[in-house]
């Protein structure tokens, strides 16, 4: 190891990532042990190649390794942030002595307790477990909640999930967990952080009858929230009086109430970076949901973030004027999935929707037969895009066919009209 570690010294190289991935062999334990202490204390040489690297790499050994805390930059891994990798059987692979003193880890796996990391050795049939090169090993890697105990200052964390000794990180302003929760519990569990101003989760699988009739989660300091996916009975539980930004990416309807609560409030903050996807539950009344969604109004600092986008993913839903009548006049992109078109079901968008700039819709012999009359009627002209998607089963559609014609006939409105008709385009 320090041979290789030399020649790296010794040549024109000086990266700033570097990556030490630890064989499987028996002999790992006494390669991490080389590594370790060619790594804590570093000749002269090899100095000069740590101070240069910001990304540093470690896993799959099964020992801590100890860096010297001169040899590394404050920032030992992504931009901006301090990295704690680890790798099998669960130990830290980076541990320094200013550890107690940072203020932003990464996990990528969950933050075990010892008593599971024992258990995980004296009945390895309970876990998942590998076996490579006649040796049984848990497949997962992970580190101690204990380890996480003495950072006191820890404001920025990443990790999967939660964990019991979260809640002792009194100092956090910053969480992001990027697994799915399922247990209401843990929301109320993060709703006690008291310096929490950002907070991003991945994907919040609770649904009304978890949470029951009167169920609500303060969170007093929350200014930022990124949820990609939640239900509107959930979001319609959040109470953040200081959320001045949300970013949501697919919102699951279980409830219409929530929905005209979630409207007249929460999703006044929400981003308009990308469009919001919509999924309502089957049993759903589909007029009365776009009704509650027609209540919708962007707030000012939200607004300015992109464009106001929608789509509305409707399994095999039927969907008329009636319907698209109720959506937010102001609407700037709209996206129809899975649903089947009634005849005049856009003349909405060539009457009401004048600020559109983008519609989406799948390629079929009634879209074709819609986009025809909005391809001579659409007030926007040009300013309007439509993007024709390609069917899986086109039957007796020709797509291509039906592109071209619908563009020819948009452009002759335009030599008719005072302005040119919008643009077909493939999706």
């Amino acid at each position: 190891v320090e041979d290789e570690l030399l020649r790296l010294a010794r040549s024109s190289l000086r990266p700033t990532i570097l990556k030490l991935n630890a064989t499987s062999a028996p002999g790992n334990a006494a390669l991490a042990s080389e590594l370790s202490s060619a790594l804590s204390v570093p000749t002269p040489e090899l100095l000069g190649v740590l101070r240069s690297i910001k990304r540093l790499e470690l896993a799959s050994f099964e020992v801590p390794l100890h860096l010297s805390s001169d040899g590394l930059p404050s920032s030992t891994g992504m931009p901006g942030r301090d990295v704690l990798l680890v790798g099998p059987p669960g130990l830290p692979t980076l541990a320094t002595p200013r550890a107690a003193h940072k203020t932003s880890y990464w996990f990528r796996t969950p933050p075990i307790c010892g008593e599971q990391r024992a258990a995980a050795y004296q009945r390895p049939e309970m876990y998942k477990v590998r076996k490579k090169h006649g040796v049984y090993r848990p497949s997962w890697s992970m580190i101690d909640e204990s380890c996480l105990a003495g950072c006191t200052r820890l404001t920025e964390l990443c990790c999967p999930s939660s964990f019991p000794g979260l809640l002792q990180l009194t100092q956090l302003r910053s969480l992001c967990i990027f697994r799915g929760i399922k247990q209401p519990a843990i929301v109320s569990q993060l709703a006690t952080l008291p310096n929490l101003t950002y907070l991003e989760l991945k994907k919040l699988d609770i649904t009304q009858d978890q949470l029951g009739q009167s169920q609500h989660f303060l969170f007093p300091s929350l200014c930022e929230l990124t949820l990609r996916r939640v239900t509107t009975s959930l979001l319609a539980a959040l109470d953040c009086p200081k959320l001045t930004k949300l970013a949501l990416v697919s919102l699951h309807v279980d409830s219409v109430a929530c929905l005209l609560v979630c409207t007249t409030g929460i999703l006044q903050h929400c981003v308009l970076a990308a469009a919001l996807d919509l999924v309502p539950n089957q049993d759903l009344d589909l007029t009365a949901m776009l009704r509650a969604l027609g209540a919708w109004q962007p707030s000012a600092a939200a607004r300015s973030t992109g464009r106001w986008a929608l789509q509305l993913s409707l399994d095999a839903a039927t969907v008329g004027a009636s319907h698209l009548e109720h959506l937010p006049a102001g609407l700037q992109a709209l996206a129809l999935r899975g649903c089947t078109l009634l005849p005049g079901a856009l003349h909405p968008i060539a009457t009401r929707f004048t600020q559109l700039q983008e519609l989406n819709v799948l390629c079929s012999e009634r879209a074709a037969e819609e986009l025809s009359m909005l391809a001579s009627r659409a007030p926007q002209g040009s300013e309007l895009l439509v993007k024709l998607g390609k069917p899986v089963n086109p039957g007796g559609v020709s797509y291509d066919e039906v592109l071209v014609a619908l563009q020819r006939m948009s452009s002759l409105a335009g030599q008719w009209g005072s302005r040119p008709g919008p643009r077909f385009v493939q999706a």
